[in-house]
């Protein structure tokens, strides 16, 4: 009976020495997914925004740009007038397509933070989880040893 004890002792210790390097391992597969996240809302949002800002900043600006050149060629000068106040209202537009850029920016910039936040905040949580893990293995090691010792 003493030496079934002693064998699943030791093989109970064997398996524990042998787990705790696995641990250490298999920590950081898990630690790279929790990395991965979904971007936040608002930056897809703006990010449309932007898109559709910039497709009608773009259209105006090429349309106004003909009417300039159409009623030069013309020599139309009513025209012409209307068509660089057209032109003005385009590159209005486009300038409130580049704002819209930095607040892209900004709003992108702040949910790559939060997500670089949340992402931290997981590595430090599955450290002191493999930690915890690392001490109870060497706790569990060391009652089999004093088991074996007796």
């Amino acid at each position: 009976m003493k030496k079934v004890l002693l064998s699943f002792a030791v093989v109970g210790l064997l398996f524990a020495t042998s787990c705790k390097d696995k641990v250490e391992t298999e920590v950081t597969p898990e630690t790279t997914e929790a990395t991965t996240e979904t971007p936040a809302p608002e930056a897809t949002t703006a990010t449309t925004e932007f898109e559709k800002a910039k497709a009608d900043a773009e259209t105006k600006l090429a349309d106004a740009k003909k009417a300039v050149e159409e009623a030069v060629k013309k020599g139309d000068k009513k025209a012409e007038e209307e068509a660089k106040k057209a032109l003005d209202a385009a590159q209005k537009t486009w300038d409130d397509a580049k704002a819209k850029v930095e607040e892209v920016a900004t709003k992108t910039g702040n949910a790559v933070e939060e997500a670089k936040d949340a992402t931290e905040k997981k590595v430090e949580e599955a450290k002191d989880a493999t930690k915890k893990k690392a001490e109870e293995v060497k706790g569990k090691a060391e009652a089999i040893s004093e088991i074996i010792k007796k």
